[in-house]
């Protein structure tokens, strides 16, 4: 049996409960089922993606976004970074054979030696900082910036955290 790429989706479930995380990731016993919640989710961040990298407009339901897109355009950021670093905490392609830990990182915008992230969440407010601490890892081995500021960005209620 294969051990699972670490990821903050399954290292979070393991805190939960270790025998889900080996039952979801592991053994696959209980494969992924998208909610609508989820569902809406993808819709979003794939618009506020084309947005910010080749400037299609947001479509009639995700509209009221646009104020964040438009803030962050002038930065010229990165949007959903596939990530992936080995063991030793090189950088690595997101689907190579020795990638140990990925994740994506929805907005990162490099200025100098510095780097922000922003995290794009539709559903209710709930900070972990642990999964920006895990993006800006992986940033971190990309970029090779000194110092990352990382933030969620909770669309339903209009706040930054």
């Amino acid at each position: 049996m294969k051990l699972p790429v670490l990821s903050y989706t399954f290292l979070n479930t393991y805190d939960i409960c270790p025998r889900q995380a080996f039952e979801r990731y592991v053994s696959k016993k209980y494969p992924f089922v998208g909610t609508d919640a989820s569902k809406w989710g993808n819709v979003v961040h794939d618009a506020l993606d084309q947005r910010l990298s080749k400037g299609t407009p947001l479509p009639p339901e995700v509209a009221k976004y646009e104020f964040y897109a438009a803030a962050l355009e002038p930065l010229k950021p990165q949007t959903e970074m596939k990530l992936g670093i080995k063991r030793d905490g090189s950088p690595v392609a997101f689907f190579a054979d020795d990638v140990w830990l990925r994740g994506k990182a929805d907005v990162v915008a490099v200025k100098g030696n510095a780097a922000i992230l922003f995290d794009w969440k539709t559903g209710k407010k709930r900070e972990d900082p642990y999964e920006l601490e895990i993006q800006a890892l992986m940033v971190h081995a990309y970029l090779n910036t000194e110092r990352i500021t990382g933030h969620y960005v909770w669309l339903q209620d209009g706040v930054v955290g």
